[in-house]
């Protein structure tokens, strides 16, 4: 188990480290918090998605198309939120890492296996866009599946919907994937046989400036 300082006791009586300790407990509570409010967000409408893909013809077209016009602005915005919370958790266990490197090195592997696992997940994460693009495509499937006289009939509105719709292309700058690097670390004892440390910083966005 990672090292917790206790909160509890008179901040005028614990060591500056400690108290820099605190601070980062109570910050990364917050944005654990955060964290798993997006993911359920966003799970529960990926979750939706799912469902509505095992649905054919008419059904299938109609839940589509009411998910993609009622739910999708939010869920991108779901999504925006839960990149941000997770480029804040990334920053804060790479805080941890210099703090455990200068007051507690026994937890600094955990640390660094931990934050790894956490850059690997977020990469695999399917981007929203993808989503969207899927259920458009099934939304048509459905549609193409329905006879002629209900497709242009007795449900032209669905039809309009779903053969108007354009999912927006997904841009550079609002990339929403992080990259995997893991930060690298060097480690040495100084005379005083303290432990001293170079991080290289994680990189949490994948866009790069292109060179001037």
């Amino acid at each position: 188990m990672l090292y917790r300082p206790s909160i509890l006791g008179k901040s005028d009586d614990l060591p500056i480290y400690e108290m820099s300790s605190m601070k980062f407990v109570l910050a990364e509570r917050d944005i654990r918090s955060s964290l798993a409010e997006q993911e359920f967000l966003v799970k529960r409408f990926r979750n939706t998605v799912e469902q509505i893909k095992e649905s054919e013809g008419k059904k299938g077209a109609y839940a589509a198309n009411q998910l993609l016009k009622e739910g999708a602005s939010t869920f991108l915005l779901d999504a925006k939120l839960l990149t941000v919370a997770s480029r804040a958790s990334i920053l804060s266990s790479e805080a941890w890492l210099r703090h455990d490197l200068e007051h507690n090195p026994t937890y600094v592997a955990s640390r660094f296996d931990a934050l790894t696992g956490t850059m690997d997940e977020i990469h695999n994460n399917v981007s929203p866009l993808e989503v969207l693009e899927e259920l458009q495509t099934h939304a048509a499937d459905c549609l193409n599946e329905m006879n002629w006289l209900s497709r242009n009939i007795f449900n032209r509105g669905l039809k309009k919907d779903i053969k108007e719709r354009q999912i927006p292309a997904e841009k550079t700058e609002n990339n929403s994937t992080l990259e995997t690097k893991a930060p690298s670390m060097v480690l040495w004892k100084d005379n005083n046989n303290h432990t001293r440390s170079v991080i290289l910083d994680v990189e949490v966005e994948s866009d790069k400036q292109p060179a001037p």
